[in-house]
């Protein structure tokens, strides 16, 4: 008898354990939907990230390839982060909408004052750069209209100690005293994180519906777990951008040899007098560059120069990309130059960017020098040289009509299904055909090496691959495997 009721008790409690790792399991918050193509979790692990107003940027967790969200929340001192640098916390106020309140002396002193406090955007990290923003709504439609009409939103919120905030702000029109929304804040903060859900219960629609604005908004404190709570996937980078991330992102970076090799002696009457590998520029912690300083005798002319490699750092190129959009927009293609430039009076000297290959760019400064003689000169260093493979891993044969080496796809035409012809670019110099058409049936087929490990598909998956070359020069930089069954171009693992 006693052996059957241990026997029960042993199986009622696998059955209680199983129960509650099934709870747990399914307690956990997944995704309701999808990114396209590859960068969507059911190819692999999503890293979801956000960035400390110090700069530095921190982990709050991963979306696994099942949508499973699995939030790995750091605890930090935030005081401490903002007394290490020039910048004041935004208001907790301000984080709940409890500013310029009828009625409430913007200027009296509250309990709230003196909290530091920051609210926190889900970013999904891929290639390096930040493809995407998980969003925590009620509806899906939230996501769709910058989070306005009736429903909730939901946020992550870090504050460095526990605080009861309980208040309500009425927020009047600037004109008259016409209310036009009553915010309510009731959250028993806990120290570190706290999720918030922001509900718009109540809309005003102006304009025929056009335009909505929030009548009465509740801030309470909830779970990520809430069966409220839905998750949603949306892209903020454009297709072009997260291709040059994605192919930043597989690129063996350049070397310090590579750099110092390459640096130029001199920059027509200039001479270099610094060079120094590893010092970011400003506003930068790419470390992969080399600090160059160029003067002329009496050093009437100065330019301090970096260049700076963007491979596994596609952010900078990010940042590069901005500056030239901004530069260039409105204006007529004709008016456009290769490069970014502006005067500082307040240094007295011109300021300069210019890209190469959506890879490198070079970020100078000159004094007694215009615009137009500083891009002559930035021409002379001649970047492409730092693209190009050491001359000792190409060899060609005595005719010079076919070429062997190794190198890594930098970019690939593959629409072949537009004009039959497919084509990958090595080393940022050889084009290589790998299928050219159907061709005329009439006459004989030619024989054709094999490509190997090269695939064309939407997301130039074969770009940043490694690859050995054999194959019939066409012309100065186009390649083509016909003419041989020995030629080939293969993947290297």
């Amino acid at each position: 008898m006693k052996a059957k009721i241990y026997t029960l008790f042993v199986f009622s409690l696998l059955c209680f354990q199983s129960c509650k790792a099934q709870e747990t399991q399914t307690s956990l918050p997944k995704v309701e939907n999808h990114l396209n193509g590859k960068l969507d979790y059911t190819h692999e692990d999503l890293v979801l990230v956000d960035r400390q107003d110090n700069g530095e940027e921190i982990n709050i967790g991963k979306i696994d390839k099942d949508g499973i969200i699995h939030f790995s929340l750091p605890e930090f001192n935030i005081k401490a982060l903002y007394d290490s640098i020039p910048l004041q916390p935004y208001k907790l106020q301000g984080w709940l909408s409890m500013e310029n309140c009828k009625d409430k002396d913007a200027f009296a002193k509250t309990p709230f004052d003196g909290l530091y406090s920051k609210k926190y955007v889900l970013y999904v990290k891929k290639y390096g750069i930040k493809v995407a923003v998980l969003e925590a709504v009620s509806d899906e439609k939230k996501t769709k209209n910058n989070g306005r009409g009736i429903g909730s939103k939901f946020s992550w919120f870090y504050i460095d100690r526990a605080i009861d905030y309980k208040d309500e702000c009425i927020k009047t029109s600037y004109n008259n005293d016409t209310i036009e929304a009553t915010i309510n804040v009731n959250i028993p903060f806990e120290k570190g994180w706290n999720f918030i859900e922001e509900n718009q219960v109540a809309v005003q629609d102006y304009e025929d519906g056009k335009i909505t604005k929030p009548e009465k908004i509740q801030f309470t404190k909830t779970s990520p777990a809430n069966k409220k709570v839905k998750w949603f996937l949306r892209q903020i980078q454009d297709d072009k951008k997260i291709q040059i991330a994605k192919k930043l992102d597989k690129l063996t970076p350049i070397t310090k040899k590579q750099f110092e090799k390459w640096t130029p002696k001199k920059l027509g009457d200039l001479s270099v007098t610094t060079k120094e590998y590893g010092k970011p520029p400003k506003g930068s912690k790419n470390k992969n560059n080399i600090h160059l300083i160029y003067t002329n005798k009496g050093q009437k002319t100065k330019i301090d120069l970096y260049v700076v490699d963007c491979a596994k750092s596609p952010d900078d190129m990010e940042m590069i990309n901005f500056a030239y959009a901004m530069e260039n927009d409105g204006k007529d293609e004709k008016d456009i130059k290769p490069y970014v430039a502006q005067y500082s009076e307040r240094e007295k000297a011109m300021s300069f960017l210019y890209k190469v290959e959506d890879r490198i760019f070079v970020s100078a400064s000159g004094v007694n020098i215009t615009a137009e003689e500083l891009w002559a000169y930035i021409q002379k260093l001649n970047i492409e040289k730092l693209l190009e493979k050491e001359a000792a891993k190409t060899i060609y044969n005595s005719d010079s009509t076919t070429v062997k080496f190794e190198g890594i796809i930098t970019n690939a035409k593959n629409d072949c299904w537009a004009d039959g012809i497919c084509s990958v670019e090595v080393n940022h110099k050889w084009w290589i055909t790998i299928t050219s058409g159907l061709g005329d049936p009439s006459l004989p087929k030619k024989e054709r090496g094999l490509a190997t490990g090269i695939r064309f598909t939407k997301d130039n998956e074969s770009i940043g691959k490694k690859v050995k070359v054999f194959a019939e020069i066409q012309n100065d930089n186009h390649l083509t495997l016909e003419g041989s069954k020995a030629y080939y171009i293969k993947t290297i693992e």
